[in-house]
């Protein structure tokens, strides 16, 4: 079974994308948006061994849960294992993903290849929301959720939607990827994502997993940056060893869908700070009467 594949497009500028994509929330692989970047054919695991092999990092399973810590270069070292399967049965497959956990992991190594990779072309240089800048270049200002992923051949990401209503690029830089999308619509046929475990990549249920619903799908090469609207569900395998480089953002032209959660849910944490505490209860009072209208309205954000 064989889902429909995900639009793929070059030459895409930022006006074409934020009409046909960012404001109709419909994914795209941009097939030429990373052409310029040094980071192409440079970002190998072993290169980036070079870089920070002493240093410790947290490795997490197919969920976002650590589930070991140790030497990058030790961790770039059983790469080839799972590359040729010289590996136990059932053996969990170790995922490099950025953590807040990471022990300053991800900011070094971001330090270190700045100069590599720029902001993709098709992407908006000005007024975004999230993060709150006028002039975004991400290679100065980290973004939401930004991380460098290092992993080997049969190493998933489960399914599920990043937090925020934000939406993600995935920029593929070295190795493949199969990346299978879900339209928020057809959430409510998975209701169990928390519980939910990925079926392995070479499973002939592998697809049979996703319940009937309407799924598209794309295997990313190197080169390839995918855009994954906010509150889509995905599922991204790693077919060889990888690395990519993501980060999440909205922008001023989705305010109407984004604003309402930025105001209850970001100005409610920056309420629960206020000093004196008896500022807290009204603002928090009147952040959440806010919420209640927006859910009665069947506004989005809510």
């Amino acid at each position: 079974m064989q889902f429909p594949q995900i639009e793929r497009r070059a030459g895409l500028s930022d006006h074409a994308f934020i009409r046909d994509h960012l404001r109709q929330r419909r994914p795209v692989v941009v097939t030429d948006a990373m052409r310029d970047w040094a980071a192409l054919g440079k970002w190998t695991p072993g290169y980036l061994k070079g870089l920070l092999g002493d240093m410790t990092v947290c490795l997490q399973g197919g969920g976002f849960q650590e589930t070991r810590r140790m030497r990058f270069a030790d961790y770039v070292d059983l790469l080839p294992r799972f590359e040729s399967g010289d590996v136990p049965a059932g053996q969990e497959v170790p995922y490099l993903r950025w953590s807040d956990e990471d022990g300053g992991f991800t900011d070094a190594l971001f330090r270190c290849v700045r100069e590599d990779w720029a902001r993709p072309s098709f992407l908006p240089a000005r007024f975004y929301l999230h993060p709150h800048v006028l002039h975004s270049d991400p290679t100065t200002l980290r973004h939401p959720a930004s991380g460098i992923y290092v992993s080997p051949k049969g190493a998933v990401t489960k399914l599920h939607a990043d937090s925020g209503l934000t939406n993600a690029v995935l920029c593929q830089v070295h190795g493949r990827k199969q990346c299978f999308l879900i339209s928020p619509d057809q959430a409510p046929l998975f209701p169990d994502l928390k519980s939910r475990t990925p079926e392995p990549w070479d499973s002939p249920r592998l697809r049979e997993a996703y319940a009937g619903a309407r799924v598209v799908e794309t295997v990313l090469e190197p080169g390839d940056i995918l855009f994954i609207p906010g509150c889509w569900l995905h599922e991204v395998y790693t077919l060889s060893a990888s690395v990519s480089l993501t980060y999440n953002f909205a922008h001023v032209t989705e305010a109407a869908r984004y604003m309402p959660f930025a105001v209850h849910y970001v100005a409610s944490e920056a309420a629960r700070q206020l000093s004196p505490p008896v500022l807290r209860r009204p603002v928090l009072r009147l952040l959440d009467g806010y919420a209640r209208l927006g859910r009665r309205l069947n506004l989005e954000g809510f």
